[in-house]
């Protein structure tokens, strides 16, 4: 009784007093399970047919808003609306493009093709029978995420599937009956990855090495993907090789040969952009690929494989004779280096000058890894250096502030130690100059130090200097020399290679700095002789080379940014099927504003910030997704990027929204980009407001939304095609984001 009921106020509801028969359409609705209650027509080359196929078609409950004109129901937990001569269907928080429903005779009549296959139906015309054939959903692939680290790859269904693997040397998945869900949020997919004729196809992966089935509320399938080589760092000179990449742990094997060695990493592939400069290398593709890394060291060396954090593999070696570890010790008043070595071996000490520094050298000796220093600020010496100066030469450099006395003491038997004991002579009464103290104490040093002559070509020194809004680097040489200047990443360098030169000097002071955050010095080779200058950065950095190809000084420009480090998520709204506003001239939203989107990328990425865009061509993203994606990716700011439009009247200018009771830190990135675009622009300031968007509502960083201009409005219209205009208005915004992240009080009051 009660269901009968229910069916009855439902009809009423629908605008319908009883059961509609098979003869108001004279097309046949088929299922699997054979013809439905319910016919179609045909009108203006699209099938119509009563809204309520839906309810013996899917088992959903409809319910029917008369003086709206609304037909509302939920499908697998989104909310569906359409309404009547209404081309755009709601789904969830997307809309969609539809022939628009109809009300005939009182009852709603929906475009059942179009709607069904937008449900992953498949629906074919039988002429023949006059009859729309229905067949049943495809599995519907509900999520898709690609986890570029560790170069693995989930596909989830809402059920199992059947699957192959092409057998070929990238990846193409072979199903039956598996589509994408409508829903789905796109930005999730690799690179290249595309479905077309029930395959997913990317010639950027690589054969999966493995796959993992798990079954549970989903069907899942995850894809093991070969690690992918990025770069290899060869520093031959101090005996490290660094081999950078993504994907799981390598697997390698290591032949050894007198002074040239082999490398195979097994199941690997290189990455578009893998540079290996020292180091020759091929790559065998297919089911077990595999990479050769042919390499030299100088004489007959011993290994040792070191795996780090963030996927870096690190093979260090040395001669038979090697430093175990650098240490300063205080004892009562004196000092001392102690030096423990594998080995016992030869030291020579001297002075180089300006400043003055003293040097010891330790003979037939190997470093492992890169150099390092020690700060001491201790019996007149500021800090000791020390590097592998050359190849089975390791340096000692003090620099000092005066000059103490120092005597070298050996330990007999292992572990082997050189001793640099430090005092001071209170006898020696206050000499007027370090050059005194070290002619009284010290003559057999000044002789040594008078014999030492640059017979060579050498770097002298590197400085820098600070100018407004950038920093410049001098590299100072004895003699003008050949150089060339290129780029590294991962982490992101700059290297300089200067040809038939040699390290002259330790006069190297330390940067703190932005985007150059440290200098290495190095000989990377000797013959021919090449010194290699490294500027580490922050942040990938846009540089200039001041000076000519041949030069006694070379000079490198760095800018300095408040952008620098800052992670930025840009929003181009709408996009995909959902074309946002529309001007008079036709021109859409989701175009223009993700033409200014890309124009923004690029300068903040130049700036030295880290921007992330939620779409990067004409796709569709849902709003909660794109929030999300701000906050997976712990954002420092947030701009949603929109054109205004109203029907009515012809409104002009610039607004910019906050979500209610927005913080003053997000109220400052909306005042400050309001201002540089209204200023850009000259139209009317419509003033920052707050609303609770569904892009802004879960933000948990400041977040804005950007209304640039009106397209309704034909004069804003054409401003926001133009691409000279778009360049303007993506430097407004970026303007106002480095003023906002250059304000100190931005974090709030």
């Amino acid at each position: 009784m009660l269901t009968g009921i229910k069916v009855l106020v439902l009809l009423f509801l629908l605008g319908l007093s009883g059961p509609v028969n098979a003869g108001d359409g004279d097309i046949a609705l088929v299922g699997e399970e054979g013809s439905l209650a319910y016919n179609a027509a045909e009108w203006e080359g699209h099938f119509f047919a009563p809204a309520r196929v839906l309810e013996e078609l899917l088992d959903i409950e409809l319910r029917w808003f008369g003086t709206l004109k609304l037909l509302r129901f939920n499908l697998d937990g989104l909310d569906f609306r359409l309404r009547a001569d209404d081309p755009n269907m709601q789904a969830g928080d997307r809309v969609l493009d539809i022939e628009p429903p109809r009300i005939v005779d009182n009852q709603l009549w929906i475009p059942i093709k179009d709607f069904l296959e937008i449900l992953q139906f498949d629906v074919v015309f039988d002429e023949a029978d006059n009859a729309l054939n229905i067949s049943s959903q495809p599995v519907l692939i509900k999520r898709v995420d690609w986890d570029r680290e560790q170069q693995k790859l989930t596909v989830e269904a809402e059920e199992e599937f059947e699957y192959e693997l092409a057998n070929e040397g990238f990846f193409i998945l072979e199903t039956q009956g598996v589509q994408l869900d409508y829903a789905l949020a796109q930005y999730t997919l690799p690179a290249g990855l595309e479905f077309a004729d029930n395959q997913m196809i990317s010639d950027y992966l690589a054969r999966p090495l493995e796959v993992k089935e798990e079954r549970g509320r989903h069907f899942s399938l995850t894809f093991q993907f070969p690690a992918r080589l990025l770069e290899v760092d060869f520093r031959r000179e101090m005996g490290q090789m660094r081999i950078a990449y993504e994907g799981p742990p390598l697997e390698y094997e290591l032949i050894k040969g007198a002074q040239d060695h082999v490398l195979y990493l097994n199941n690997a592939i290189t990455g578009e952009r893998f540079q290996a400069p020292g180091v020759e290398y091929s790559a065998r593709e297919g089911v077990n690929p595999e990479i050769e890394l042919q390499f030299s060291t100088p004489g007959e060396v011993e290994f040792d494989f070191q795996t780090l954090e963030k996927n870096r593999l690190v093979l260090n070696w040395v001669g038979d004779g090697y430093i175990e570890d650098i240490s300063w010790a205080r004892e009562d008043e004196d000092g001392k280096i102690i030096i423990t070595t594998s080995r016992p071996v030869d030291l020579e000490s001297f002075i180089l000058e300006d400043p003055k520094r003293l040097v010891f050298d330790l003979g037939k000796i190997w470093l492992p890894g890169s150099g390092s220093s020690i700060t001491i600020e201790d019996m007149g010496i500021k800090q000791v250096r020390y590097s592998q100066y050359e190849p089975e030469k390791v340096r000692l450099v003090l620099d000092l502030e005066d000059f103490p006395d120092f005597a070298v003491e050996e330990w007999e038997g292992e572990p082997y130690r050189k001793v640099i004991n430090f005092t001071r002579d209170p006898s020696l009464e206050d000499p007027a100059t370090i050059e005194e103290r070290l002619a009284d104490r010290f003559p057999e040093l000044i002789t040594e130090r008078d014999e030492y002559q640059y017979d060579y070509p050498h770097l002298i020194a590197v400085d820098k200097e600070e100018g407004s809004g950038f920093d410049r680097y001098h590299i100072d040489l004895s003699d003008a020399a050949e150089y060339s200047v290129h780029t590294l990443s991962r982490p992101d360098r700059v290297v300089v290679d200067i040809e038939d030169t040699r390290v002259g000097t330790e006069n190297l002071r330390t940067f703190n700095s932005t985007p150059v955050k440290g200098i290495r010095v190095s000989q990377l080779s000797n013959d021919p002789d090449v010194v290699r200058i490294v500027f580490d950065l922050e942040y990938r950095s846009d540089y200039k080379v001041k000076t000519p190809d041949h030069s006694e000084r070379i000079t490198l420009q760095f800018p300095r940014s408040p952008l620098a480090g800052q992670i930025i998520v840009i929003d181009p709204g709408h996009g995909g099927m959902d074309p946002g506003a529309i001007g008079p001239s036709g021109v859409m939203e989701k175009d223009v504003v993700l033409d200014i989107s890309l124009k923004l990328e690029e300068m903040l990425h130049d700036a030295g910030a880290i921007p992330m865009m939620t779409r990067y061509r004409d796709e569709f993203v849902a709003l909660r997704a794109r929030a999300d994606f701000a906050n997976q990716a712990r954002a420092d700011a947030f701009i949603s990027i929109h054109a205004n439009s109203v029907a009515r009247d012809i409104p002009e200018g610039t607004e910019t929204y906050v979500r209610n009771q927005a913080d003053y830190s997000t109220r400052t990135l909306g005042k400050m980009v309001q201002s540089q675009v209204v200023e850009t622009l000259g139209l009317l300031d419509r003033g920052v407001k707050q609303k609770n968007y569904a892009v802004l509502h879960p933000l948990k960083m400041p977040g804005i939304l950007l209304e640039v201009a009106f397209l309704s409005n034909h004069r804003e219209e054409r401003i926001l095609n133009d691409p000279e205009w778009q360049q303007r208005i993506a430097e407004a915004i970026f303007r106002g984001l480095s003023s906002y992240f250059s304000d100190p009080n931005r974090g709030g009051r």
